[in-house]
């Protein structure tokens, strides 16, 4: 996923694509995250733990990005004349 995508610069069409693509790399980092916190709560070790703080960061990275893609999506639709 392209981290430094303007989402602004973006067709309606297009940005309504990478809600959904953004929406689905979320999930697939909430489930990596469950997953790790799983392993670390079994095996609470140094590397469990480096890879769970990797994992939640990268949650919060893709969380932060479909919140970007949301505000420009509803900045749009306020926009269009009624």
């Amino acid at each position: 996923m392209e981290l430094e995508e303007d989402f602004a610069q973006l067709s309606m069409e297009e940005l309504r694509k990478r809600i959904k693509t953004v929406e689905r790399h979320v999930e697939v980092a909430e489930q990596d995250f469950y997953e790790k916190r799983n392993a670390y709560k079994k095996r609470p070790n140094d590397t469990n733990l480096a890879f769970l703080l990797t994992t939640a960061e990268t949650v919060v990275d893709r969380y932060s990005r479909l919140v970007e893609a949301y505000r420009e999506l509803v900045s749009r639709l306020e926009a269009k004349p009624s």
